[in-house]
């Protein structure tokens, strides 16, 4: 297997912080959206209307809620969208400026309405490392790099600050913690927060899916800068930490780039919440296909839809519906396990979204010949969205928007299977 220092062959290990170790530029803080640290922004043409390909051409590479990438071309992407960040733009810049990590150019920003809507940037021709993963062998200054605000939160992506000093930073990481707690944990939490941290230039979103990497395994770029800024040095470690993925073997290999350290600040700071927990329990049911797995954090109540209606979904099922829907899976499959690629929270409204990844695992006895291994190995996409009560140890509503052109694929296996088996019960 291909070893991870190596694989990051163009990111020193010794480096937390990707080759740019920098400390923050001033002990002061003032907003201003003119000052952008170095980053050199090409012209920026005031109209919505972003370049489009030719629709032979064109093609989505990443999509998620309302954002996207489009390949426009060999050479070119796009990302539009109603709520993008200048800070990306800056950060790009700023980092293509002072390092040599890999970053696409920007070459073009489109406006509307006073907002950025789209930009164009280079098209980096490679896989996302979650996606090569199996077929891999073995200064005082907290804030965006522009000098706006930080984005942080625990639950949610929230602008905040940027703070005068790191006790102001972890001032706000205790409302976002602990706000509602009472004060005697909110005393503990206050004195466990330590201060003294450098301030460094961070990623903020350190996953395997905003690393590129080739054939060969060698990082060809780093994506997604739109939370990078300046934080205190252990933050790279707490967000990645956030978004372990449950790939084999990689939080291992994450202990490589980022070597164990700063383990007050990550106990505190990324301890799963109950919602979260709760979620997730829902979601590792699909590993074994056990029905009590799911049973134990369903409400009575619960209602499980499916979308988009256009392909046909089952109706809506409620516990006992859905655990006789698993039992029939149980039958053909010997697992179905799911990959949160990224988790989102909305402590408010007591939510929890997940878009995940999936793999059917169908049993050796119902697969026919006629198809390979590797064509029965049915990899699907899902966006799960989970309600929970007022405990929010219980779900009482699922949507589950499926993979649309996937699932018609993962029916013809399961029609195929389903023959199989009753071909086997009848001998």
């Amino acid at each position: 297997m291909t070893r991870l220092d190596t694989m990051l062959g163009c990111i020193p290990a010794t480096s937390v912080h990707y080759t740019f170790h920098f400390h923050s530029p001033t002990g002061s803080i003032h907003t201003s959206e003119d000052d952008n640290d170095g980053a050199t922004i090409n012209s920026q043409p005031r109209t919505s209307s972003w370049p489009r390909a030719n629709p032979d051409q064109e093609r989505i590479i990443h999509s998620l809620f309302d954002r996207k990438v489009v390949r426009l071309n060999d050479s070119l992407v796009v990302k539009p969208g109603p709520n993008l960040r200048i800070h990306e733009v800056h950060n790009l810049g700023f980092i293509a400026k002072n390092t040599t990590s890999p970053v696409p150019k920007v070459h073009g920003i489109y406006w509307g309405n006073g907002k950025m809507t789209a930009f164009v940037m280079d098209y980096m021709p490679s896989k996302q490392l979650d996606e090569a993963w199996d077929s891999m062998s073995s200064g005082d200054y907290t804030g965006a790099v522009d000098r706006g605000k930080a984005m942080i939160g625990r639950t949610c992506s929230i602008e905040c600050g940027p703070f005068d000093s790191e006790r102001a930073f972890n001032e706000f990481l205790l409302e976002d913690l602990v706000g509602k707690a009472p004060d005697l944990l909110r005393h503990y939490a206050k004195h466990a927060l330590m201060e003294g941290h450098d301030i460094v230039f961070t990623h903020g979103y350190f996953a395997p899916r905003n690393i590129l990497v080739d054939e060969s395994g060698r990082v060809t770029a780093i994506l997604d800068w739109e939370y990078a800024g300046w934080y205190p040095e252990h933050w790279e470690y707490i967000k990645a930490m956030q978004r372990l993925v449950p790939m084999p073997g990689w939080p291992d290999y994450l202990s490589r780039i980022l070597p164990p350290r700063y383990e007050q600040d990550i106990i505190l700071l990324t301890m799963p919440s109950t919602l979260r927990q709760t979620a997730l329990t829902f979601i590792d049911g699909f590993k074994s296909l056990s029905a009590d797995s799911f049973l134990a954090v369903l409400a009575p109540t619960s209602i499980h839809k499916f979308a988009p209606s256009s392909i046909s979904v089952p109706p809506d099922l409620d516990p006992n519906t859905f655990a006789h829907h698993v039992q029939n899976l149980r039958n053909v499959l010997s697992g179905f396990p799911v990959f949160p690629k990224e988790i989102f929270e909305n402590e408010e409204k007591r939510q929890v979204t997940v878009w995940a990844t999936s793999l059917a695992i169908f049993r050796d006895e119902v697969k026919d010949k006629a198809l390979s291994d590797e064509e029965w190995a049915y990899r699907g996409e899902y966006i799960f969205i989970f309600t929970m009560d007022e405990s929010r140890e219980k779900i009482v509503n699922i949507l589950e928007f499926v993979d649309s052109k996937g699932t018609e694929r993962l029916r013809e296996l399961m029609a195929r299977a389903r023959r199989k088996l009753e071909n086997l019960e009848k001998q």
